[in-house]
């Protein structure tokens, strides 16, 4: 899921990725990969840990927003400005629209093969994935530029994790 949020009149685009198998989830901001877990305490109190680092979190909910209280500190977070819709000439919507790369099955990444920003065609390795023992490519389902590497090496993946995304040229403003 993508969100753009204005925190502290700061435009943010958050991308979230709810992990069963990390039992939260994990966000993307800033180019910075975080692993969220949390337990919601009451109407306002969220018991947060974020990479590792846990924190009491709580909110107050206002008609523009919330203010957010973390550690001491308070933030007036609220929507921001839509993230842009695709152009009506990408024939394609959701996840396969972008390109997402996922392995076929659980497995480790040894190589990445690309960095972002990477011009690509269709059937170019990007990542090279093991499983037991063997070594598979994973190819670009098509022509773009890589948006975002979501992975790195020794990390463990199994099918339905998004490792590579790629922008269809053209399709985004």
């Amino acid at each position: 899921m993508r969100y753009r949020l204005n925190i502290d009149e700061q435009v943010i685009d958050v991308d979230w990725s709810i992990r069963p198998e990390h039992l939260g989830a994990l966000a993307w901001m800033h180019g910075r990969e975080y692993q969220v877990r949390g337990k919601q305490i009451s109407a306002q109190e969220l018991r947060l840990e974020v990479n590792g680092q846990a924190a009491w979190v709580f909110w107050a909910t206002a008609p523009e927003g919330r203010y957010i209280f973390i550690g001491g500190h308070v933030f007036w977070i609220k929507d921001a400005a839509p993230i842009s819709p695709r152009k009506k000439h990408c024939k394609e919507t959701g996840p396969l629209a972008l390109g997402h790369l996922s392995p076929p099955m659980p497995s480790v990444v040894v190589r990445i093969l690309v960095s972002k920003g990477d011009k690509v065609t269709a059937g170019q390795g990007l990542v090279v994935v093991s499983a037991m023992k063997m070594e598979t490519v994973l190819t670009a389902p098509r022509d773009g530029i890589v948006r975002r590497i979501n992975t790195k090496l020794e990390a463990k993946v199994v099918p339905g994790d998004l490792l590579i995304e790629i922008e269809e040229s053209g399709c985004y403003e």
